[in-house]
């Protein structure tokens, strides 16, 4: 290959990504040039292999031989991949826990996870979204959890290493479509959008997106054939009404602002009939509108929607690869919300920039006028020895201020009794303390005469909660927290209070909620 060929080689991959779609009985690649969907590859699990002469080969065999004529046969240049989950291989729940500091979510979702799912969660690659709102005077954080088993995502992952491919990101097939449709216009980021697919093999699925976020996936049974049938139309409005009253039932704030029918035939007419159901503008949109294919089916649509990842930039994806930071992970800002600039605050910033700049100005003297006042005061403070070597009065003072400190490390009594007064009768409802530990270690702090070691304490609370209502006895473990931490004299002798850890226990087989509470 010469120079030139390996310089466009490079440019190309760099242009192009590579999206992967693993289906029931087949997968789709899509490869896209210029930020759009350009190779779509189909291909068929039972498809014949190269050099297959009627012997069984082993599934991973095969699909990584079929992989890898693909790529040679299309020309694939991308070696990045980002994988398209189907909705068979992912889970979705949604849950609401109380609001509470980014620090402290990752502990409450692993907690509460475990009551939605019937699967250990070392056996799943998972991440979330903490959306907050506020419920009458009640603030709390509704919880958006996307797993997939970790042995599937390395089945799929082991299979593109061997064909030679590396897995870039992995996300729900439904991120996927959802991202295609809002590069093309038909979803809009601000509006709340129900995207209903209909499938040629009677499968179908709705997803409400809000807030550039899926928000809700559910699937049903919806004969294509049957469509237009004054009797299927009524059953088709029907699981659609279920569908979103199941929505509005873990949202009550959930509103539609538009809804759009995606199937391989053209259901206008329907979607007019839901839009006067639903009293929100519907659309109807064709698979061959959104990519000019006519072989194109649903899974090609979620194949491209991958492959255009970086081009379509949103803070609310969901990736699921083993090497996210977010698998497993807390998700830091509740609610990821990320900054919009507009010219109202364009301008405001510069309005504040001049106002800095002239208040710099003024501020400036002003200092250099009262350091000259104190400078003043200070000879006529010091008399004769204004004219000492200052090293000698720097001596001086740091003899005298190293053996006051050494006076005031003497520790003369014992924080025990106040300790055991005060957080027992701040308990709240439901709550025991097992563990009850104080400790003393070594800090320093700095002072103007250097730095300066002292003693310090730490607290350590290990307790249970026990409230006949599963769901209040976190409630009342992160109301004890905030109880602590909002307490002022407790404010006053600790720098953090934290919510180390909080578990579901068995006690007595009683449920309980084990937390370790620690004071520092």
């Amino acid at each position: 290959m010469d120079l030139k060929s390996l310089l466009f080689s490079k440019s190309s991959s760099e242009k192009s990504q590579l999206g992967l779609f693993w289906g029931k009985d087949s997968f789709y690649l899509a490869e896209t040039a210029k930020g759009l969907p350009d190779k779509i590859i189909h291909t068929r699990f039972d498809a014949p292999v190269p050099g297959d002469q009627g012997q069984k080969i082993p599934e991973t065999l095969r699909l990584t031989a079929l992989l890898q004529q693909a790529i040679r046969e299309k020309k694939i240049i991308s070696k990045k991949v980002n994988i398209s989950l189907s909705a068979k291989d992912v889970i979705y729940r949604s849950f609401v826990i109380p609001f509470m500091q980014p620090n402290e979510v990752k502990n409450v979702v692993d907690f509460e996870a475990t009551k939605y799912i019937p699967i250990k969660l070392d056996e799943l690659a998972y991440t979330y979204h903490a959306i907050p709102f506020t419920d009458g005077e009640q603030k709390s954080l509704r919880i958006l959890f996307v797993a997939a088993r970790k042995s599937i995502l390395e089945r799929y992952c082991g299979i593109l290493q061997q064909s030679g491919l590396e897995t870039e990101f992995i996300e729900p097939a439904s991120v996927s479509l959802l991202r295609l449709l809002q590069k093309q216009g038909h979803v809009p980021r601000q509006q709340a959008t129900a995207v209903i697919e209909v499938e040629n093999d009677g499968g179908g699925r709705i997803t409400v997106i809000d807030k550039d976020i899926i928000q809700f996936v559910r699937e049903f049974q919806s004969p294509v054939e049957g469509i237009g049938i004054p009797a299927e139309n009524a059953k088709f409005f029907n699981d659609i009404r279920v569908s979103f009253n199941f929505y509005q039932r873990q949202n009550a704030q959930a509103k539609l602002d538009r809804l759009v029918i995606l199937a391989n035939t053209d259901f206008t007419a329907l979607a007019n009939g839901l839009g006067q159901e639903f009293k929100a503008p519907a659309v109807a949109l064709t698979i061959q509108k959104i990519i000019k294919d006519q072989q194109a089916d649903m899974a090609a649509l979620n194949a491209s929607g991958a492959s255009i990842r970086e081009k379509v930039v949103s803070s609310k994806n969901f990736d699921l690869s083993m090497k996210s930071t977010r698998t497993g992970k807390s998700v830091g800002d509740p609610g990821g919300t990320f900054a919009e600039w507009n010219l109202k605050t364009l301008g405001f910033s510069l309005g504040l920039s001049v106002a800095l700049i002239y208040g710099t100005s003024f501020l400036t003297k002003t200092l250099i006028t009262g350091a000259k006042n104190t400078s003043s005061k200070l000879e006529k403070q010091l008399g004769i020895y204004a004219s000492s070597d200052p090293s000698n009065l720097t001596e001086l003072q740091t003899g005298i201020v190293t053996k006051l400190n050494q006076y005031k490390d003497v520790r003369i009594k014992s924080d025990v009794t106040y300790y055991l007064k005060k957080i027992p009768n701040m308990l709240t409802k439901g709550a025991w303390l097992s563990n009850f530990s104080i400790e003393y270690y070594d800090a320093t702090e700095n002072t103007d005469t250097g730095p300066r070691k002292l003693s310090k304490v730490a607290l350590g609370l290990d307790g249970y909660v026990y409230l006949p209502n599963t769901n209040e006895q976190i409630r009342q473990v992160n109301a004890l927290a905030a109880k602590l931490k909002s307490d002022e004299s407790l404010a006053k002798l600790f720098t953090e209070i934290v919510l180390a850890n909080v578990k579901h226990e068995m006690s007595n087989n009683y449920p309980t909620t084990y937390f370790r509470i620690t004071c520092k």
